[in-house]
């Protein structure tokens, strides 16, 4: 009889300490307010790095502000002429592919400038003025880099036959690399259909036989002579036939 007033004590206090624990979560809960929930949620994703903006500066104080520095001093020195030669419409085309080119070929101003200026350049001369980008080819106030080189080379391209001859016998009188060499041969062998190696007396009397034999069309006049565009699909239609 002892044991079963014992069993009824125990199962109380059992019933009683599971009432209070279910109390004390219920409280709990209702103390935290959904944003708070958010929060507390959310907190490990705002703990992690965010991506990297890249307009932020990739390089120290110091450093940014010499690179800074830098940049800001070419503008004034070159800045003014490609503005002048390239926004005053008082300046003819011709002067201006003009001074672009003496900014091209001048040894002291930064190789970007260069190429920039050359560029520009060959976009306001037609090929009655190539002649003019030719020449800093062969000046013999500086030496011109291969880099630019390369640029007149491959607009020459797009140009009337004779320009790609003058070109290419231009570089041949250089001192250039052999593979650029190689190329300004084969283009003399292709339109002369002569070879004379690296015998410069010899392609300097091709040219002239080429130059007498193809005489320059006036200007305006593109029916004479095409562009090495035209060769090719003159010779695709010739394949086709």
């Amino acid at each position: 009889m002892k044991s079963k007033p014992l069993a009824i004590a125990i199962f109380v206090l059992a019933v009683a300490l599971l009432i209070g624990f279910y109390s004390t979560k219920k409280t709990n809960s209702e103390n935290n307010t959904p944003a708070e929930i958010s929060n507390q949620q959310e907190a490990p994703r705002s703990a992690q790095a965010q991506p990297r903006d890249p307009r932020s500066a990739s390089l120290p104080g110091s450093s940014r502000e010499a690179n800074d520095q830098e940049e800001a001093e070419m503008p004034k020195k070159y800045g003014a002429l490609f503005r002048q030669y390239l926004g005053d419409d008082s300046i003819s085309i011709e002067d201006a592919a003009s001074g672009l080119l003496e900014m091209a070929a001048d040894p002291t101003a930064p190789m970007n400038v260069r190429t920039d200026a050359l560029e520009h350049a060959l976009n306001l001369t037609n090929d009655a003025n190539f002649e003019n980008v030719n020449a800093i080819l062969s000046s013999q106030q500086s030496a011109i880099p291969e880099l630019l080189v390369q640029t007149v080379l491959n607009d020459s391209y797009n140009r009337r036959h004779i320009t790609q001859v003058d070109t290419a016998f231009r570089i041949l009188t250089g001192e250039y690399s052999e593979e650029l060499v190689e190329e300004a041969l084969e283009l003399l062998e292709f339109h002369t259909d002569e070879n004379h190696g690296n015998d410069i007396d010899a392609w300097a009397q091709a040219v002239e036989r080429y130059r007498l034999e193809n005489p320059t069309p006036a200007e305006g006049d593109t029916a004479g002579e095409g562009t090495e565009e035209d060769d090719a699909a003159g010779e695709d239609a010739q394949e086709q036939q």
